[in-house]
């Protein structure tokens, strides 16, 4: 790193590189052997040591994962992020994917990491997914070394996938530049979301994920490209850079970190793509908004912050730019603020996870666990397995137009078990990867025991956060403890069993209004009630009761007061009430029969004088069909809306 702060728009010449990993030097150790606390590791790094001792006459010192920092000498690695703590750290910032499903059991990965520390230091990894994987790469490494006082060696990309990580998308792919380029060109054309940056991000990735140069290539190419665009200055919706451009951003980097020790890049190439990813990086910046205010944030923060988190570490440890500091302070205090809260501004699935995410990667990659010591990632992995029926899709409260959710939520719960070893988030997994097998790299896979989250079962409250109700103003409406996030009746995660889910808010980012609506109920294997649409937010869309007084509406309130709410072995009961709604005072009691069915009564008191109509509104989903051997469902009034409700018939 230079020793002397400097601007990047006085950029004239590219980091230095690194192309060789010297370890031993003129028979004297230049390197490091780092393994895993668990002493099934130590005969494989012996065996590393006893190679070089033979090749060189010198022996390079093993140590243990818990006594390295910041190395003064290369280092060669052995295990996955699961096993060894420094591999931990530099996964955060996407050197290398090595975890419980890549390279895969059975596979290996045999690569070096350039210079992850700005310091001159390179790492060897020695690395596989299970013990047996780990041991083949040590096999590999060591029978192509070559002997002499002084023992180093270049790139080394030498990998075997395993079948777990054939699960990962185009990991097998062998693109084509000339259909990629035209692709690009399609995808300018019609404007595509972020620009062509999320498809830049994503060839870096995989240039890492697969050592193949045509994804180096393919990277720059698309980077001038985009550029090229940009400065045209085209009518873009979003602006130049491409709408929400900022969102890639976070891979952007970590791929321009991986894909620029390329040989197929000159020095020339990487000048100008570092230039103009700083002009792209300070077009972002505003979008991590006001950090003067403290508030709970949202995604389009978060997206900004977390890319600035890897744009400030990057251009701070490589080039000590005054700029990077500005970009690190930015990240820290939206997320050092995030981290107290267990809810972010978001009040909807799909995006309400990737804020959480976001704030999870920063976590582990700086090494801040705020998050995760005080409880709040606990907290909100529960939260997704107490949001998500008993069918494994996550509730689609808020914007979304899909009644089986975005999947947004496993990449968070799969970081809280590589950090908790909880195995009632692995059983939630499990179940909801078997409905639908989404995999990607660089998400923390480590696989945990699974056990099924009885602890959840029954009448289950999740309360409102203190940040998220300040945030929302909350004091103006209703006090804290009288408020409720969600309410949710599960009588067992059997897809036959009962599922009910209610919500308590109509406030935060891409809010739905849809407080003391019943957004879902499931049973006997399938959906019966739904909530789900990305445009249609008002109370009309959701399963509750539209009040007019005099003919007119008025806004729902912000927040749902729970009045009363029981749990016993055979039933269940809440009363919630909007206060004040349209003149009314609305109380929504539900009895829950376990087993049998709900009765949900709604009680409406007139606090005002006016002329009210009530309508209550069921959304239900598909056609209801008899059930051989039993009684159906059955449904009165229109699919839309009714004046009458559910029913169970009992025999």
């Amino acid at each position: 790193m230079p020793s002397q702060k400097m601007s990047l728009k006085d950029l004239k010449e590219p980091k230095r590189l690194y192309p060789n990993t010297t370890l031993v030097e003129d028979g004297k150790a230049a390197s490091v052997i780092v393994r895993p606390g668990d002493v099934r590791y130590a005969p494989l790094a012996e065996q590393v040591q006893a190679r070089l001792l033979d090749l060189s006459g010198a022996k390079v010192p093993v140590v243990t994962d818990e006594e390295v920092d910041v190395p003064k000498k290369n280092l060669i690695l052995l295990g996955n992020v699961n096993t060894n703590r420094v591999i931990f750290r530099l996964y955060g910032y996407n050197y290398t994917a090595a975890d419980d499903l890549y390279p895969g059991r059975g596979g290996y990965l045999v690569q070096t990491i350039h210079d992850p520390w700005g310091n001159g230091q390179n790492a060897v990894g020695l690395f596989g997914s299970d013990f047996d994987g780990v041991r083949t790469a040590v096999e590999r490494f060591i029978g192509g070394l070559k002997g002499g006082a002084t023992v180093s060696v270049g790139r080394l990309f030498d990998v075997k996938f395993g079948p777990e990580a054939l699960r990962i998308p185009k990991l097998l792919d062998e693109p084509d530049l000339a259909t990629e380029m035209e692709g690009a060109e399609e995808a300018l054309r019609r404007g595509e979301h972020t620009g062509l940056w999320g498809r830049i991000g994503e060839n870096g990735l995989l240039y890492g994920l697969t050592g193949r140069e045509v994804y180096a290539e393919l990277y720059k190419r698309l980077v001038f490209r985009m550029y090229e665009h940009a400065m045209s200055k085209p009518d873009n919706y979003g602006g130049i850079w491409g709408f929400d451009g900022d969102f890639a951003l976070h891979k952007v980097m970590p791929g321009w970190d991986l894909v620029e020790e390329s040989p197929l890049l000159y020095d020339a190439d990487r000048l100008r793509i570092t230039r103009i990813l700083f002009e792209f990086i300070t077009a972002c910046v505003p979008h991590v908004g006001d950090m003067d205010v403290d508030r709970v944030r949202h995604n389009h923060t978060t997206f900004a912050a977390l890319a600035l988190h890897y744009c400030g570490v990057y251009f701070h440890k490589y080039y000590n730019a005054k700029e990077a500091d500005d970009w690190l302070a930015l990240s820290d205090r939206c997320f050092k603020y995030q981290a107290k809260a267990f809810k972010p501004s978001e009040d909807c699935s799909g995006y309400q996870w990737l804020t959480h995410y976001h704030l999870t990667k920063y976590s582990l990659s700086t090494g801040d666990l705020t998050y995760f010591d005080n409880g709040n990632a606990r907290r909100d992995a529960d939260y997704s397995l107490m949001t998500t029926d008993n069918l494994g899709y996550a509730l689609p409260y808020g914007d979304n137009a899909s009644p089986f959710g975005w999947w947004s939520e496993l990449p968070f719960l799969r970081a809280v078990v590589c950090m908790t070893g909880d195995g009632r988030y692995q059983w939630m997994l499990d179940k909801k990867t078997a409905v639908e097998p989404r995999w990607a790299a660089y998400e923390y896979h480590r696989r945990a025991a699974p056990v099924e989250p009885k602890d959840l079962s029954g009448t289950q409250v999740f309360p409102v956060d203190p940040l998220y109700y300040a945030s929302n103003e909350g004091e103006k409406h209703l006090p804290l403890k009288k408020t409720f996030d969600k309410v949710v009746f599960r009588d067992g995660y059997d897809p036959e069993e009962q599922y009910l889910f209610l919500d308590g808010l109509s406030n935060g980012g891409h809010k739905h209004y849809d407080g003391n609506s019943i957004s879902r109920i499931t049973e006997n294997g399938r959906i019966w009630l739904a909530d789900c649409d990305y445009i249609q937010s008002l109370p009309k869309f959701h399963n509750g009761v539209l009040i007019f007084r005099d003919g007119q509406s008025a806004l729902i309130p912000p927040f749902t007061e729970l009045e009363r709410v029981a749990d016993f072995d055979g039933s269940g009961f809440s009363e919630t009430t909007l206060w004040s709604y349209s003149g009314v005072d609305w109380h929504r009691n539900i009895l829950w029969n376990r087993g049998r069915y709900f009765l949900v009564v709604d009680k409406m008191e007139a606090v005002e004088p006016g002329d009210y109509t009530f309508r209550c509104i069921w959304q239900t989903l598909g056609d209801v069909k008899a059930r051989e051997g039993g009684w159906p469902w059955r449904r009165t009034g229109s699919s839309s809306s009714s004046r009458g409700c559910l029913a169970r018939r009992s025999s």
